[in-house]
């Protein structure tokens, strides 16, 4: 096997073992409000300061449980404890708009 292609993976394995612990540290350490707020944060493009009129997540809440490690209902509950708080609101067809960045950077910081 030619040596810069096996640093070449070696330098892929690492990046995606770094990415994996990074994901079981944020798993681990932050709830799941603060988790969904952060995903909700980067999908509606406010961490890039263009912040879009409405979004979607994307995927179905089943699938965002699964990718942020839990189960539907609790991604139900965060949601709508994000829609309390005035982070969020909905906006029809399974769309969401932020009220609040403010609030919404605070539950994703929270941990």
């Amino acid at each position: 096997m030619d040596a810069g292609l096996a640093f070449i993976l070696l330098e892929r394995l690492a990046a995606r073992v770094e990415s994996l612990v990074e994901r079981v540290g944020r798993l681990s350490n932050d709830s799941v409000q603060s988790r969904l707020a952060q995903f909700m944060v980067e999908r509606s493009g406010t961490d890039s300061g263009h912040l879009k009129a409405s979004f979607s997540l994307g995927m179905t809440q089943s699938h965002l449980a699964e990718e942020l490690g839990t189960v539907r209902e609790v991604v139900v509950r965060a949601l709508r404890a994000l829609k309390d708080t005035g982070a969020i609101a909905g906006a029809g067809n399974g769309r969401y708009r932020v009220i609040d960045i403010d609030i919404l950077k605070a539950a994703a910081e929270s941990g």
